[in-house]
């Protein structure tokens, strides 16, 4: 199928393929090609019997590519309808091809994935984003530092909502912020928060992070938490029990317990510069680790022991500027950016963090572990280079006599 923009057509003008009526049963897989082009692309459709099973809109460049559609719940005989939708002029072109339904979920094939520029986002200094959807709606939150004027933290920062029908992030809403250095969201009991964490007013160090709450329409200022160069939150539960920890570097951390509908202090963690924490389960039981910018001073892994959490060990000292956990099947890491040394990468050997892989870095400020196409990445952002480096772990390439090693993927 190929739907011309060009005149006659208008926009909002469709055109629909319609198959024959299909058996579906179980779980069935939608494959097919699509091509999409042009400024002004508009949307295409494919519903099976009238529910919407796919949909795109815009322009996705001058290339075919590969959807793969998971569909249950749906049996007997059914139509599946591709639907092409003009967009608002004649720039944007749709066609379809190599249509097949077929028994079984989809294979899982990564072989066409790849990353493009979406869109542009104006923020002020961001130093953090933070994604999370609410009754369906998708929102990006920016952390804004400071604003363009040198030396001037306070400043708001943004939270956008994705607009359905342009395809496109726009600023739903902006909070007061006075060197915003880090936003987490969470929810508690069916309520969403977003804590944005404030680190500088141009004066003093000394500030209340704010906690917001979802009304229904905005966050609004639910419960100021008071801060010393406060990096960052970390958000975590405990047998279902809501915790949220403060990583200040001007001042002992503290983790907050929920109670009474609130956050209370619930221990003070007696180590200053602290960057970030990460918090992780092994083997049923609690811990969690904060990292610690100080040359002097090691960052350190805590562990839930009773009604508190008790040091369990130092890390080398790093000048640790954040901290992630993850797992890989079994096994337990702990990734630390340093800065200016190297970073690392520990693993857990049945009662400590050893060290596991080196990572050369320079300026290290942040890493972000996730999967993808079912392999495990770390993205690595170094503020001292060019490029910022994407690792993913490899499990047949030994390195340095370690069967398994994360190893250098793209630039």
């Amino acid at each position: 199928m190929y739907i011309e923009a060009s005149s006659p057509r208008q926009p909002g003008d469709n055109a629909k393929l319609y198959s024959p009526l299909m058996k579906f049963f179980g779980n069935m897989c939608l494959q097919f090609y699509y091509h999409m082009s042009g400024a002004t692309t508009g949307s295409l459709n494919v519903t099976v019997s009238g529910n919407l099973v796919f949909s795109a809109r815009g322009d996705k460049g001058d290339m075919w590519r590969k959807a793969s559609v998971n569909v249950s719940a749906i049996e007997g005989l059914h139509t599946v309808t591709f639907e092409g939708v003009v967009g608002s002029s004649d720039t944007g072109d749709i066609a379809i091809d190599d249509f097949s339904l077929t028994a079984g979920s989809c294979p899982y094939d990564c072989s066409s994935c790849y990353f493009e520029k979406y869109q542009d986002l104006p923020t002020r200094g961001a130093h953090a984003v933070e994604h999370f959807t609410i009754d369906g709606s998708l929102f990006l939150a920016f952390a804004n530092y400071k604003s363009d004027t040198a030396e001037n933290f306070n400043t708001d920062s943004f939270i956008y909502k994705f607009n359905d029908l342009t395809g496109k992030f726009f600023v739903y809403q902006t909070v007061g912020t006075h060197g915003g250095h880090d936003v987490e969201y969470f929810t508690i009991s069916g309520e969403h928060y977003l804590a944005v964490a404030n680190v500088n007013n141009g004066i003093t160090h000394r500030l209340n992070s704010v906690i917001y709450l979802w009304n229904g329409t905005l966050f609004v200022s639910f419960q100021n938490v008071a801060t010393i160069r406060g990096a960052s939150f970390n958000f975590f539960t405990i047998e279902k029990e809501p915790f949220l920890a403060v990583s200040n570097i001007n001042a002992n951390s503290v983790i907050y317990k929920w109670k009474n509908n609130m956050f209370e202090k619930f221990q003070e963690i007696a180590i200053g510069g602290c960057r970030a924490s990460a918090a992780f389960v092994i083997n049923n039981e609690s811990y969690i680790a904060f990292a610690n910018e100080e040359r002097s001073a090691s960052s350190v892994v805590y562990k839930r022991a009773g009604m508190h959490f008790v040091k369990l060990r130092n890390l080398p000292k790093y000048v640790a500027m954040d901290i992630k956990s993850f797992y890989i099947n079994d096994d337990v890491f702990l990734a630390i950016a340093s800065q200016p040394e190297s970073s690392y990468i520990n693993k857990w050997n049945g009662s400590q963090f050893v060290q596991f892989k080196t990572i050369h870095t320079s300026g290290a400020r942040a890493l972000h572990p996730f999967v993808m196409c079912g392999q495990t990445f770390l993205g690595v952002a170094d503020q001292l280079r060019t490029k910022t480096v994407l690792y993913r772990f490899s499990a047949s390439r030994p390195v340095h006599k370690i069967s398994r090693a994360f190893n250098l993927w793209s630039h």
